[in-house]
């Protein structure tokens, strides 16, 4: 009988495969184990991802603190104390040496974080706090002598803007220790317009001008072939484009100013809205000294007048900040993708829109779309290379994308907190009004009560001779109402003193305090005979207010006024009491700007606080 060896006897346990349902199990483990792993991949990945966002956030917070302490560091106004009408530097308590320039803040909407400005003036020889003196550098371009009769060799003739960074070899780029500084948010992007001031090289044996050169015959001029020009009635040695009747930017005759350079410029001409010449902004103007009253044909005027500013309208000095009187969407400063556009031309031409004027928002009125980053007029540019997003200088002064708040808040001594300009309700008697509440504002039927600036010593009301005051100045005590018969007390508004500033008065007694842990101030305080025109909110205060007199020794005062003097630190002897003069001013200490920005990659935020100091003091 024959065998088979290799036959399974029925009944045997060994199996030759697995079960359905072993494999489903097994299945079901490897999915389980395989989806562990992803869901661990996955929030790996994702912790990773956030890592990355945060560190990304981490490096631009600290970009933007570079930047930001930078700028505030090399600020021109180094005590930030506004100028009161017709103050005299050879008495001011305050040099005006260490108030060159302007510092300018607009909060607009008090309720919104999306529409404050800071502009201000800076200097990068300044060291007091920083001992990096890197100059600004920005775009500049050729000019055509007209005497000579060709473009400007910077070898023979030093004196132009494109050899202002020390290379005598034309390169397209200019520098300056001196610049205006805008920082604003619009669309989700905070910008930084950097406008600077000409300061041409120094050149054997005296130091060059300004200008080209400095008189009024030497400005630039756009048109070499119009009438004005050839029969001598507009000034101009120094023609742009770069030579007579040329083309220039891909074969666009080019009058537009900002697309070359990167300068501050005044409008010339005898219609402000038509410009047929713009000049320079050179360094002198950060001279707060100068007493020109705003006029546009001389350069020699203190930036502090916002007339002379970057972004404000030269014929009123109000600043324009928004598209236009209705919707009045916030733009800020106008952008170079905006400046550079070939309808813009300002300052050397009118513009293509409007009354010619861009400053002017009240007759050149503009559309700003919301999500839109430029105006949609000067979005579409018509000249060759065609283009859809503005003028060739696009996003040059991007300083952050993604920003969800650009906020600016100054510190107020009285309340001890930081606030927005103009805060507070206007007629509510319970609040504290600190120095920078809505009813201390002294522009408050000509200007926006949200603004605090430097101001200039000669700026006046648009159409007279006034002298127009800041629209704020904090005082240390201020001045008793003059609306009173005889003029009473600080009004509850003021400072809360135990002797309440008065004015002064004949045969009566005045004392000072020795006890210094007396809550009250250490003596009486005065202001002088009351002057015109009279004190109430909204009106501009005397400038003698600006100097007050405290009692240093008792006693009773004389029959008549002494003669006051009005430099601080300076005393005088009234009957049997003694005075001194103080400056009754407060400066501006310090600013807060607050910035909130989103890493879309990672869907973090992050808000970057920063408090700046305004003073040199420890």
């Amino acid at each position: 009988m024959n065998r088979s060896n290799n036959q399974n006897p029925i009944g045997s346990s060994e199996r030759l495969a697995f079960t359905l349902i072993e494999m489903l199990v097994s299945i079901t483990l490897v999915l389980l184990i395989m989806s562990m792993f992803a869901a661990i991949f996955d929030l790996a990945t994702g912790t990773v991802k956030v890592q990355r966002g945060i560190a990304n956030n981490d490096q631009r917070a600290r970009s933007l603190t570079t930047i930001i302490r930078s700028d505030f560091s090399k600020r021109t106004m180094r005590y930030v104390f506004p100028y009161y009408p017709t103050e005299d530097p050879a008495t001011s308590a305050t040099s005006f040496g260490n108030r060159a320039g302007y510092f300018y803040i607009s909060t607009n909407d008090v309720d919104s974080y999306q529409d404050d400005l800071i502009q201000f003036t800076v200097d990068a020889s300044l060291l007091q706090e920083s001992s990096l003196d890197t100059p600004y550098f920005g775009r500049s371009a050729l000019l055509y002598d007209q005497i000579e009769g060709k473009p400007i060799d910077l070898h023979n003739h030093v004196n132009q803007p494109d050899a202002d960074d020390g290379d005598l070899n034309p390169n397209g780029t200019s520098s300056s220790d001196i610049a205006e500084i805008a920082i604003f948010m619009r669309n989700g992007k905070l910008y930084r317009r950097v406008s600077l001031l000409r300061q041409p090289l120094s050149a054997y044996p005296v130091d060059l001008e300004p200008q080209p050169e400095s008189s009024w015959g030497n400005r630039l001029l756009i048109d070499q072939n119009s009438d004005a020009a050839l029969s001598g009635q507009i000034g101009g040695r120094f023609f742009f484009p770069p030579s007579p009747g040329s083309l220039s930017d891909h074969g666009i005759p080019s009058d537009d100013f900002w697309r070359h350079f990167d300068f501050s410029a005044l409008p010339v001409g005898n219609s402000p809205n038509a410009p047929t010449n713009a000049e320079f902004v050179g360094v002198d103007s950060l001279n707060n000294e100068l007493s020109n009253l705003g006029t546009l044909q001389n350069s020699a005027i203190g930036l502090g007048n916002p007339h002379t500013r970057f972004g404000f309208n030269p014929t009123t000095g109000l600043s324009r900040e928004h598209d236009n009187l209705g919707t009045r969407r916030f733009i800020g400063r106008f952008l170079h993708g905006e400046t550079s556009h070939s309808l813009f031309n300002w300052p050397i031409a009118k513009s293509a829109f409007g009354s010619g004027n861009p400053m002017d928002i009240e007759n050149s009125p503009l559309t700003l779309t919301p999500g839109q980053d430029l105006v949609n007029e000067l979005m579409l540019d018509p000249g060759p290379p065609s283009s859809t997003r503005g003028g060739p200088r696009v996003m040059e002064d991007l300083l952050q994308a993604n920003v969800h708040e650009f906020r600016v808040e100054i510190w107020d001594e009285r309340v001890g907190r930081f606030v927005t300009p103009g805060y507070g309700a206007p007629t509510d008697p319970k609040e504290a009004a600190g120095d920078f509440h809505y009813v201390r504002n002294l522009q408050l039927n000509e200007r926006s009560p949200y603004v605090f600036d430097t101001w200039h010593k000669d700026v006046t009301v648009p159409g007279t001779d006034d002298r127009l005051a800041p629209p704020y100045i904090s005082y240390r005590w201020y001045p008793p109402r003059q609306n009173d018969d005889p003029p009473g007390s600080s009004s509850f508004l003021s400072p809360q003193h135990c002797n309440p500033a008065q004015f002064w008065k004949a045969n009566t007694p005045y004392k000072h305090f020795d006890n210094v842990r007396n809550p009250c101030p250490d003596e009486d305080v005065v202001f002088v005979t009351p002057n015109t025109p009279v004190f109430s909110w909204g009106n501009m205060p005397s400038p003698g207010f600006q100097i007050a007199y405290k009692c240093i020794k008792g006693g009773r005062s004389g029959s008549s006024e002494p003669s006051w003097p009005k430099t601080p630190g300076y005393q005088v002897k009234d009957g049997t009491v003694l005075w001194e003069a103080f400056d009754n001013r407060r400066p501006l200490k310090a600013v807060r700007l607050t910035t909130r920005f989103y890493d879309p990659e990672s869907d973090q935020i992050r808000q970057l606080t920063l408090i700046l100091s305004l003073t040199d003091e420890s």
